[in-house]
């Protein structure tokens, strides 16, 4: 229990530093790539640059997590990502960005698949089965440090755009280095005998049961259209700084992005609440009494709704279609609270989906091909990403940025009500 316990708060600790150090240039990075000097379009740029490093890299290291080490696949993260940031920092061209994205995305796709299924395969080990709630709390934690995080670089960045960049880098770094004295892999089979052609073997057999898998295995194939619907659709909010700036003076922006973190750890909390431990002696009497509260009044609307509101796949379509009503309200109006609501309301549905996506995803997977089915699911998150960026960034050039977030916000209802109907239909025939 106690080594149980070591492993979680390892986890905690290192994604809380890791989130901060990435949310200190959240509120702020489109305006510091124009303070540069860089426009809109090259901004576009740039982030097909992050995320095609990231969809094609993502496979690759992926299966190296799986077959080499999770440990050290994290580490090599924290590093790049550091070295990504800093050159960030010092950026004052297109190809030095450019460079800059590639490298932090190289980085962004070691993390990718090594640290949660570290997680997951560390837990196992020990015998500990309740990993659904490690992910909630540590989705509730991470939103916690990045509210901080968001606040802190949008003041740094009142001073000096270079600040929250070189600041994130530092803290990375120490996430780094914190990672090789403190993870362990007790889990990991000793292949100290193996050929270079026995570790080509097995990376192939990785990869062929990873694609096996995605073939016979309804429930990831399933999260994999869900994903790539939802990132297509989310790529627009790469504009929500100058959609928000509309209303607002740029120092305000860091307590919107702050906003957003607080929504997303309000619904891991509700993701703790519908979704109980497996273990829950140890379980907070809040946490409890809500579940009860949220129990009683489900059951006067129906007595199986709170049943199936545990039910993940169904978790899952309902946090899709918010996040879709978020976004299209948010383009759709021009009255900034409802806006804002409408904002807060995407962020929270987004801190359901995240955390139940994972757990979704893992308890449907083997371990030996853990790393490289989430890294398959998050190249598949990565494609949707990059035709969403080129389409919301059509859209709002040629029409406006608020008829962008309504398109990709009805997009994200209307195919998932189609995959729906598709589900049902499948079932009665």
């Amino acid at each position: 229990m106690e080594d149980t316990k070591k492993i979680i708060n390892v986890y905690f600790t290192l994604s809380a530093f890791r989130r901060f150090a990435i949310s200190l240039f959240v509120a702020t990075v489109v305006m510091f790539f124009l303070y540069r000097g860089i426009n809109l379009l090259e901004v576009s740029i740039i982030h097909l640059a992050l995320y095609g490093s990231i969809f094609l890299f993502e496979i690759p290291t992926g299966v190296i997590s799986d077959v080499f080490s999770r440990k050290i696949s994290f580490i090599c993260s924290c590093f790049l990502m550091s070295i990504g940031m800093l050159i960030f920092a010092f950026a004052n061209t297109l190809e030095y960005f450019i460079i800059a994205a590639i490298v932090y995305g190289i980085g962004a796709t070691l993390e990718s698949g090594s640290f949660e299924a570290w997680l997951i395969d560390s837990l196992d080990h020990k015998l500990y089965k309740d990993s659904d709630s490690v992910l909630a709390k540590n989705s509730l934690i991470t939103s916690t440090f990045a509210i901080f995080g968001v606040i802190f670089g949008a003041s740094l960045a009142n001073k000096n755009m270079m600040f929250p960049w070189i600041l994130g880098s530092i803290i990375m770094l120490i996430v780094g280095i914190l990672a090789v004295i403190y993870m362990k892999e007790e889990y990991l089979k000793k292949r100290d005998n193996d050929s270079a052609k026995e570790t080509v073997k097995l990376t192939r057999r990785t990869i062929s049961r990873s694609i096996e898998c995605i073939k016979t295995n309804k429930a990831v194939r399933l999260l994999m259209v869900l994903v790539f619907i939802q990132t297509f659709a989310l790529a627009v909010l790469v504009q929500w700084q100058p959609l928000f700036e509309e209303y607002l003076h740029q120092s305000s922006l860091g307590f919107v992005g702050a906003g957003i973190f607080i929504a997303t750890g309000l619904g891991a909390v509700a993701c703790l609440i519908i979704i109980p431990k497996k273990d829950n002696s140890n379980e907070s009497f809040f946490l409890k009494s809500l579940r009860n509260i949220v129990n009683k009044i489900a059951k006067i609307a129906d007595n199986d709704l709170y049943s199936k509101l545990q039910n993940k796949k169904n978790i899952l379509i309902v946090s899709q279609i918010v996040i879709g009503l978020g976004i299209f309200i948010s383009g759709a109006s021009n009255i900034f609270p409802i806006i804002l609501i409408a904002f807060l309301l995407y962020g929270f549905a987004n801190g359901i989906f995240d955390p139940i996506s994972r757990g979704y995803l893992n308890e449907n997977i083997l371990k030996e091909e853990r790393a490289t089915l989430i890294s398959f699911v998050s190249m598949t998150g990565n494609i949707g990403l990059s035709f969403g960026l080129i389409f919301s960034g059509i859209v709002a050039e040629n029409l406006s940025i608020s008829i962008a977030w309504m398109i990709s916000g009805g997009i994200l209802i209307i195919s998932t009500l189609v995959i729906i109907i598709n589900e049902r239909f499948k079932r009665h025939t």
